[in-house]
């Protein structure tokens, strides 16, 4: 089979799960368990779940990023070997990844826009020097405290900004 027709298998697999992830209430459910157990993918404990809720990216739907990489990188393992230029296999799982995100993540509102410009505006009469915060490219989180690693705790993504 040649990497155009497993990049065409990989993305109708990967668009397959990111419907149905997103289809999902926020924070999973017990059909998307069963997704889970089916791929073999790994499954957060419950209060690992709320953690991630109340102190990760803000969704609006759909489960936490995370087990959605690992769904996503189960249903992606069985091709990923097949692929000739073996860039193509990791590119199509990164680009469901961010087509489920913009699914998920809640819509910006009026006021959002405003409060975010507001707590964004600098204060001249206060431009100290300071720190920045990581903060995933990927899914917009935070580099989780204590976590030395370039790996975001959220969504699985290698990428910081």
């Amino acid at each position: 089979m040649s990497d155009a027709q497993l990049v065409a298998q990989l993305k109708q697999l990967c668009t397959q799960l990111v419907d149905f992830a997103a289809g999902c209430p926020r924070g999973g459910s017990e059909a998307w368990d069963a997704r889970l157990a089916e791929l073999g993918a790994r499954r957060l404990p419950d209060e690992e779940r709320q953690r991630h809720l109340l102190q990760g990216a803000p969704l609006a739907a759909g489960p936490l990023p995370l087990e959605f990489r690992w769904a996503l990188e189960a249903v992606a393992a069985p091709l990923l070997p097949r692929f000739d230029d073996t860039g193509k296999g990791p590119a199509v799982v990164e680009e469901a990844m961010r087509s489920y995100l913009a699914r998920v993540k809640p819509r910006p509102t009026t006021s959002s826009i405003f409060a975010n410009a507001m707590a964004t505006t600098k204060t001249y009469a206060n431009t100290g020097a300071g720190s920045k915060t990581l903060g995933c490219e990927t899914c917009g989180a935070p580099r989780m405290h204590g976590n030395e690693a370039l790996v975001c705790g959220y969504c699985g993504s290698e990428r910081f900004v």
